[in-house]
């Protein structure tokens, strides 16, 4: 998926056709570590910052990055308050079962680690720009889970009626994040 900054139009390639994916929503400047189109690195790595998009969790709002390596290589980028994550896609096998994620307290197991559930809300995509690996829509809402292991790496999931996407990642320390200036 793409949206366009000159015309405002979203679009996004399905078997070989482009199709309309709607309004990108009203994005709101405020200050950031970096922003859409910026390179930064975090520890040894580099990222090109290829997407931006904003969740409401009603009581306020997080941002989320796609992050794009060298190798094309994506990852999402989380800010909350400050605080930095880094997330890959978990691959599918390794998805919790489908009949957990009801309550905070709750535990899974995920790749031989142990979480625990620390947040259970719902979210709605705000605004949109750039480009991401999947289709956004503003005004989308789902159901988020986070769970957190005793080694402090984070399980996240974002269930719908239809379908569920589970990520796992680390927390970055907010000052191991620099904006690459050499470009």
């Amino acid at each position: 998926m793409i949206d366009c900054d000159a015309c405002g139009t979203t679009v996004f390639l399905q078997d070989g056709v482009f199709k309309n994916a709607g309004q990108r929503g009203e994005m709101h400047d405020t200050q950031m570590l970096f922003g859409l189109k910026d390179t930064v690195r975090i520890l040894e790595e580099r990222y090109y910052i290829a997407g931006h998009v904003r969740y409401s969790y009603g009581r306020g709002w997080w941002d989320e990055f796609w992050a794009v390596k060298g190798n094309g290589d994506g990852v999402w980028l989380s800010i909350d308050e400050g605080d930095v994550v880094s997330q890959r896609s978990l691959p599918k096998q390794d998805h919790p079962p489908e009949d957990t994620f009801l309550y905070v307290g709750e535990t899974v197991t995920v790749q031989g680690q142990l979480f625990t559930a620390t947040e259970v809300s719902t979210a709605e995509c705000m605004a949109f720009r750039g480009e991401f690996p999947e289709i956004l829509h503003v005004g989308e809402k789902y159901r988020f889970i986070n769970y957190t292991s005793e080694h402090g790496a984070l399980l996240s999931g974002e269930i719908t009626d239809d379908d569920a996407l589970w990520f796992i990642g680390t927390w970055i320390d907010p000052f191991d994040v620099k904006k690459d200036q050499s470009h």
